[in-house]
């Protein structure tokens, strides 16, 4: 006799739970704009282009990557949870981006999904139309920092290097 079992697994993507998560993201984005790592602009368009990401249902994870003036890398890496398994939800903020050295500049960094029904659409949306180009992830260690989510859909944040 043999059995076979399938499991099904639905996503927690909506895209009010998306906006709730991404505006956390985007009071971090403040802290670094307030301590001129990054102009309003950027933000705006980070925060425009993470939640058309999601929307497609593409992302992975992303990462705001610093370089200091004596050019050492540290970051933060936001990992996507949308099994339905992330509920903390903390408050934004915790770092004080005014400890970085002055000059130390910022960037962002998306990894998509390569197994997302619309990868190569969104690739092409996001090279073509919005002007994004290639990079790599930070490597170095990562240490947990906090949570946000809503109903299940969330990010991990994570500080990678020597903070």
């Amino acid at each position: 006799m043999s059995l076979s079992a399938t499991k099904t697994q639905t996503g927690t993507y909506t895209e009010a739970r998306a906006r709730q998560v991404i505006g956390k993201v985007y009071e971090d984005f403040l802290g670094m704009l307030s301590a001129n790592l990054i102009e309003k602009s950027e933000a705006d368009r980070w925060r425009t282009d993470l939640l058309y990401i999601a929307s497609q249902e593409a992302l992975s994870f992303f990462e705001i990557q610093f370089i200091k003036t004596d050019g050492t890398q540290v970051g933060l890496r936001y990992e996507l949870d949308d099994s339905g398994n992330i509920y903390l939800d903390d408050d934004s903020g915790g770092i004080d981006y005014y400890d970085l050295p002055k000059g130390t500049t910022a960037s962002i960094l998306v990894q998509l999904r390569d197994t997302a029904y619309k990868y190569r659409e969104v690739e092409r949306e996001l090279t073509q139309n919005r002007g994004w180009g290639s990079g790599a992830a930070l490597e170095g260690s990562s240490t947990y920092d906090r949570a946000y989510s809503s109903s299940g859909y969330g990010l991990n944040r994570n500080r990678i290097g020597q903070w």
